[in-house]
């Protein structure tokens, strides 16, 4: 079974993600509300973990500062910056409430495929479609 990571500072977003990933069969579902919570639970499962969905608007946290945070990149560009020196493997699904083409630039030159990038919100079918997808282009 596939340990995926969801990170989103929105408690209802993530309970929404077990919800729907729990009716395809993904009962392994790791949590994460802030950037400290991630690298925490990175940490602790490190390469057993196959995908993340990350939300990339979060909270600055006290990972960041707020200087790096007003350098136009957001927490969650930050965080993926941590994410992929940690785990480079990985595929990584972005969500964003934001229609932002300078973050979405910046995702996709972080080598995140442009349909793992989706704009929430996301449809259950969508997300899990996208999910499919990423774990199967993964040999855990």
């Amino acid at each position: 079974m596939a340990k995926i990571l969801s990170v989103d500072e929105d408690v209802g977003i993530l309970q929404s993600h077990y919800d729907h990933l729990e009716m395809i069969g993904h009962h392994d579902l790791v949590i994460a509300t802030d950037p400290e919570e991630t690298i925490e639970a990175i940490e602790r499962w490190g390469d057993g973990i196959n995908l993340i969905i990350l939300d990339i608007m979060l909270p600055v946290g006290r990972m960041f500062n707020f200087e790096e945070a007003n350098l136009g990149l957001t927490t969650g560009v930050l965080l993926l910056e941590q994410i992929q020196s940690r785990l480079p493997d990985i595929p990584i699904i972005v969500l964003t409430a934001i229609a932002n083409e300078e973050v979405k630039k910046q995702i996709l030159a972080h080598g995140i495929p442009e349909e793992y990038y989706l704009d929430k919100p996301v449809g259950p079918r969508d997300l899990l479609i996208k999910v499919q997808e990423a774990l199967k282009g993964t040999k855990k």
